[in-house]
């Protein structure tokens, strides 16, 4: 058996959701055709036009995005959150060090500590830490990219994250979150960068399959606060009972396709204000990363 597409190598990669056998350079070409395609297709951005930061976390699916838009001649600059995690965060930093440099591409670190005073720890309060950590990093993210003029903002968020993504909130009735779920959120104030997830309608598998055809190092070590989620087990069970099915692009996909009757259903407005003490975008008079902090404070005094 030859690879399907060069009819000359022999396939080292079986994709059952498409029903094909490619050897790694057809591979590596179909990956990236398939990420180009879904920036086309929800028009995320322009190469003419945009600069992109890429939020780079040194694990697989964002190393993917980046070398994937660097193969493509995307503008793009990386930006890293060290997050001051005890016994992770500086090694994760070091590693990220390293993948940039074989890369080639420019890199950005805001740490969190020599920033703004605090680790993640210090400033989660009452919260969930993943929660807090979600909060802290879109609010850096989205300063950075705004002071530093970049147009958009992509995250290496995939078709698997998302489909459990959908599935939680949709089990637990958020529905004022699965409006805002797609690849594009674009900016709704002069403050709010847009974000892109070119890798919508890249499975976890792919991403990790077109590192590894690449040859690029991957951190494996998981973050000490990540839990195990069990939605991914439904998913596997799906594959299971429709193997020849791509079912996280296909679920996605008909998602889109409704979400404007749930859009009109369900329509809000978000008003928007600017923190009295930072002067980012919040609904209320202060923000809640500025919140984190002040609570922080208090707590040292």
């Amino acid at each position: 058996m030859l690879c399907k597409f060069c009819k000359e190598k022999k396939p080292t990669v079986f994709l059952p959701g498409y029903r094909v056998s490619l050897c790694d350079e057809c591979y590596v070409n179909f990956y990236q055709r398939k990420v180009e395609r879904t920036i086309k297709k929800f028009k995320l951005a322009n190469k003419e036009q945009d600069r992109i930061l890429v939020a780079f976390s040194g694990q697989k699916d964002s190393l993917a995005l980046a070398a994937a838009l660097a193969r493509t001649d995307w503008q793009i600059e990386l930006l890293h959150i060290n997050l001051k995690i005890v016994n992770y965060s500086d090694r994760l930093e070091d590693f990220v060090r390293k993948q940039v440099e074989l890369l080639n591409l420019k890199l950005h670190i805001v740490d969190l500590k020599k920033e703004y005073g605090y680790s993640l720890t210090e400033l989660k309060g009452s919260r969930p830490i993943c929660s807090a950590c979600g909060l802290i990093k879109r609010y850096i993210m989205n300063k950075f990219a705004r002071e530093h003029n970049f147009t958009r903002i992509a995250t290496g968020h995939h078709a698997t994250d998302e489909l459990i993504t959908l599935l939680k909130n949709w089990i637990g009735g958020q529905t004022e979150y699965i409006i805002k779920q797609s690849p594009f959120l674009p900016s709704s104030h002069e403050k709010l960068v847009p974000k892109i997830k070119p890798l919508w309608n890249t499975t976890e598998e792919e991403n990790r399959l077109y590192v590894q055809k690449l040859e690029l190092p991957v951190f494996e070590e998981k973050c000490p606060n990540a839990k195990i989620v069990n939605y991914q087990r439904i998913i596997d069970t799906w594959k299971k009972l429709y193997p020849r099915l791509p079912i996280e692009q296909t679920l996605l996909n008909n998602f889109l396709k409704t979400k404007k009757s749930i859009i009109e259903k369900t329509e809000q407005h978000f008003p928007y204000n600017e923190c009295i003490k930072c002067g980012e975008i919040t609904s209320g008079t202060i923000c809640t990363f500025c919140k984190l902090i002040d609570n922080a404070r208090n707590k040292k005094q």
